[in-house]
């Protein structure tokens, strides 16, 4: 950490001083002025009773020097030094200035320390912001870019209502997040490339604000209320510094390490992980980022289709994505892709998009898993297991396609939650387990028969074609089997108790399509 000389004065508050001229270097160390000494290091604070300077003066030293005078003079004098001057004005003894400026010296160094080893021992993001309060003394948050609540100090507690609310709620509220944007505020903190000092209408205290960066990126903010005591000017080096730490802390997760700094992500993140399940915190969320879902939605969860296979980044793959998407939002999740997509059309999906998401599926080794169709977007998590549980079914029946949705495989699903508990095959249809025992015993194909008749909507011709036999020979296979089992396909119960009964065999690797 770079340790101004402003940063030292700050904390000489109990010492008069003028200063002449101030040099923006940084200071590592600080020596007492030796008689006629010539050479100064650029990054040592000098320290020296004015009769110390008489003879250094004449050289025209350059360095950083702090002057103590007894008494205040009604002009100082001028000397030609490049670098800095200070004036302290102190009756104390010389060595006790030295060692008070050198144990402030060690304080900021001590902390810098201490902020570091909690990074490198990977003790949280709490345990630095307590840290980062010990020298900053007033409360901090991080918030990320819609000013959702990731982690703040637990005091000390200020007069300050909506501060307060916003530990509370763990969000700013739509309406203070307006007059934010009206007073141009979130502009000013974005665009500023150091900290800055802001004060709304709606906070009773000033805010300091500055940026939290990963890879060039804004993905969040260190604010702190001035409700404790008032900003110093070395609060905003501290401050700077302490958001480069949470920087290096927030890029140890994945989503701050591949987010691509839109507004969405984090939020798409909380309801992923089941943080924001209140109706109202999500539509405070939403007017915030301006998204008003549209009627038809549906969930989009990516895997790479081979464990060992990670030639192509996740990062590059989203932006693929999101390129070919429209009307789409994505966000790297669990070491996938999870995508949402919205249309006002009855649906989402159609033949023609499902065929695009298979080719790039196919391109970049990738299998998709899709849930049902929903309007709220308040429940995302349950449509992320129903993604899961498609591709984990495609993988147990081992299918050859890439992208699976969660209608089509929604039984297997049920089927593998009771297969620890009952025997599934008990669920099968009686006179099915008759036709497959007669298969066996006589070498024919009428469960084949059966099952792509059903499959094919009960039409003969397509049957027939799917089999490569005659349409005769199909109608003849049709009829036998309901007399050998003595059941009716134009009834609609019997056909699902088979088409079911099917789905469980097919689930225990007892039958296979032609498919």
């Amino acid at each position: 950490m770079n340790i101004s000389i402003q940063m030292i004065l700050d904390k000489l508050s109990d010492y008069n001083f003028v200063i002449k001229k101030l040099n923006n270097t940084s200071i590592k160390f600080a020596k007492l002025i030796e008689k006629k000494q010539s050479v100064f290091e650029s990054d040592c604070l000098y320290i020296g009773n004015f009769s110390d300077f008489k003879d250094i003066i004449l050289l025209k030293p350059q360095g950083n020097f702090i002057i103590v005078l007894p008494e205040c003079q009604d002009e100082l004098p001028d000397f030609d030094i490049c670098g800095t001057i200070i004036f302290l004005i102190s009756n104390d003894d010389i060595f006790k200035i030295y060692n008070t400026i050198n144990n402030i010296i060690n304080i900021y160094i001590e902390w810098s320390v201490q902020l570091l080893q909690a990074l490198f021992d990977n003790k949280g993001i709490l345990e630095i912001l307590n840290i980062g309060q010990k020298l900053l003394t007033n409360p901090i948050h991080v918030i990320d870019t819609i000013f959702t609540l990731i982690a703040y100090t637990n005091g000390p507690e200020v007069d300050d209502p909506e501060w307060t609310d916003h530990i509370k709620q763990g969000f700013n509220t739509y309406k203070n997040i307006a007059q934010l944007k009206v007073g141009k505020y979130i502009e000013k903190v974005f665009k500023s490339s150091s900290p800055i000092i802001i004060h709304p209408s709606f906070y009773k205290n000033r805010i300091l604000m500055t940026n939290i960066y990963i890879d060039g990126k804004i993905v969040g903010h260190v604010a702190l209320n001035e409700g404790v005591r008032p900003f110093l000017d070395s609060d905003l080096e501290l401050t700077e510094y302490l958001g480069k730490i949470i920087s290096y802390e927030l890029n140890k997760n994945n989503f701050f390490h591949n987010t691509k700094g839109e507004l969405h992500e984090h939020f798409i993140i909380r309801l992923l992980n089941n943080e924001l399940n209140d109706p109202l915190t999500i539509e405070e969320k939403l007017k915030t980022l301006g998204w008003l879902p549209k009627k038809n939605l549906r969930l989009l969860y990516f895997v790479y289709n081979q464990k060992d296979n990670f030639n192509i980044p996740l990062v590059y793959i989203k932006n693929v994505l999101d390129a070919e998407i429209c009307n789409s939002k994505s966000v790297i999740f669990n070491d996938g892709i999870a995508l949402i997509i919205e249309s006002n059309n009855e649906e989402v999906i159609n033949k023609k998009f499902i065929e695009s998401l298979e080719a790039i599926a196919s391109k970049y080794m990738l299998k998709c898993g899709i849930s049902i169709n929903f309007n709220k977007i308040d429940n995302l998590k349950k449509y992320l297991r129903q993604c899961l549980a498609a591709i984990d079914s495609a993988e147990h029946l081992k299918r050859k396609n890439s992208v699976y949705l969660y209608e089509e495989y929604a039984i297997y699903h049920a089927l593998s939650l009771c297969i620890n508990e009952i025997d599934i095959k008990e669920l099968c249809y009686p006179p099915l387990l008759n036709l497959i025992e007669f298969d066996n015993k006589n070498h024919t194909k009428y469960t084949l028969t059966l099952f792509t008749y059903l499959e094919s909507g009960l039409n003969m011709c397509l049957s027939a074609k799917k089999l490569f036999i005659h349409h005769n020979t199909m109608r003849f296979r049709i009829e036998k089997i309901q007399n050998m089992l003595n059941i009716n396909l134009d009834d609609g119960k019997t056909i699902s108790l088979l088409y079911n009964s099917f789905k469980v065999l097919e689930y225990l690797g007892e039958f296979q399509s032609i498919d």
